[in-house]
């Protein structure tokens, strides 16, 4: 009995979705840009250590759409994942960049929580 058990719980498939797959299929149902914009973000920071082509293009969607609704907070949000991405693909000079761009922004709003993840970035740079 218990081996019958055992090889009726091994034989079932068992269907795990892609976590990429999975936010790409929210991404289609988003209706807000603002949720669009997270995911995004999302998918780049999935993308950000294997396939850094694939994370710069998740950000630069973000950002057209960030752009286009003048949501600043989410602008410097999507240039802090940039300077991310160039730090860990080791572009020094171009993370810098990104990260003192989003830096600003954040100064801008006041925003105290992305001011001090800018920082950090900077710290981590």
């Amino acid at each position: 009995m218990r081996y019958l058990l055992l090889s009726l719980f091994f034989s079932v498939p068992v269907f795990a979705q892609d976590p990429a797959q999975a936010l790409r299929s929210r991404l289609q149902n988003a209706a807000a840009d603002s949720d669009r914009i997270k995911i995004y973000l999302e998918l780049s920071k999935y993308y950000t250590n294997d396939q850094p082509d694939s994370a710069v293009a998740y950000c630069n969607r973000g950002m057209q759409v960030a752009e286009k609704t003048s949501d600043r907070e989410n602008e410097a949000r999507l240039l802090l994942q940039m300077g991310d991405i160039n730090i860990t693909h080791h572009h020094t000079e171009l993370a810098r960049r990104f990260i003192n761009e989003s830096l600003s922004i954040f100064r801008q709003m006041n925003d105290k929580e992305g001011i001090a993840g800018a920082y950090d970035a900077l710290g981590l740079l």
